[in-house]
């Protein structure tokens, strides 16, 4: 949908109208429901269907910055790690969620900038048994620093 709310008819609702409406009428879920038709629905009345790789992606962008807001409020300190660093722990966090934050000799290691003590302790984790592969392959990105 785009975001624009203009209309080219004057006589026409602006999408911000047809928007509250419909949020009236469909109610907000958080959480996954069956419809009237038995059909799986979130949010305002959205259809748990088939995604397209377009709209995949567009979900998965929306997740790597609402991480990165939980990351940089939680870990200010984030912000003067190096770029590769920061991607690291965004990813870790969408991942992990809050669990993330359970790291804390990395997160200490991090703010010295110990990169190897960081990688080991991502690697001494329950996190890097369940995932080794990309466990190894982001310890060895912090290494890099």
């Amino acid at each position: 949908m785009t975001t624009d709310t203009t209309r080219t008819n004057p006589d026409d609702a602006s999408m911000d109208d047809i928007i509250e409406r419909v949020k009236r009428h469909e109610g907000f879920r958080s959480h996954v429901y069956k419809d009237t038709l038995g059909n799986y629905t979130i949010g305002y009345g959205h259809l748990l269907t088939d995604l397209t790789k377009k709209q995949a992606e567009a979900i998965l962008v929306d997740d790597l910055f609402i991480a990165e807001s939980l990351l940089l409020h939680r870990a200010p300190y984030v912000i003067q790690l190096p770029l590769v660093v920061q991607g690291v722990f965004v990813e870790m966090v969408f991942q992990l969620g809050k669990r993330f934050f359970q790291f804390k000799k990395m997160q200490t290691a991090a703010r010295q900038s110990d990169w190897k003590t960081v990688a080991d302790e991502m690697l001494n984790s329950k996190w890097a048994k369940q995932t080794p592969n990309r466990a190894a392959e982001l310890a060895d990105l912090v290494r890099s620093a």
